[in-house]
């Protein structure tokens, strides 16, 4: 392939893998933990207890489970069919919104993709 093709990625065949900590609170919802500071400059800069190290970012029902699912080994149409066996009648409109969250989720570097096996 030259450097002027470009390479044709279905979306649905890619495999997302977290690039955040994050905390399963006991009601089962997850709390993602985005590093305040990415550089480290600034994390030795400012003192630890003058702010909180990490964002948290509280996600709902279905964002948890799609957040629980990016293993690293789940492409994202596994990950569509998990949530509609899991959720049945309340997951409309599945793989436009599963792909609309994964697409602000590596927008804000909170995941990245590998391409999964066909």
């Amino acid at each position: 392939m030259t450097s002027t093709e470009k390479k044709t990625v279905n979306y649905f065949e890619l495999v997302p893998m977290r690039l955040c900590e994050h905390i399963v609170e006991s009601s089962g919802l997850v709390t993602v933990l985005v590093p305040r500071f990415r550089k480290e400059f600034w994390k030795k800069l400012l003192p630890e207890r003058l702010t909180e190290r990490d964002i948290k970012i509280h996600l709902d029902e279905l964002g948890s489970a799609v957040w629980q699912q990016m293993d690293g080994n789940n492409n994202v149409r596994t990950i569509c069919n998990h949530l509609n066996n899991t959720f049945g009648e309340k997951m409309i409109q599945t793989e436009e919104r599963v792909t609309k969250f994964i697409t602000q989720l590596f927008g804000n570097n909170m995941i990245s993709f590998k391409q999964g096996e066909v």
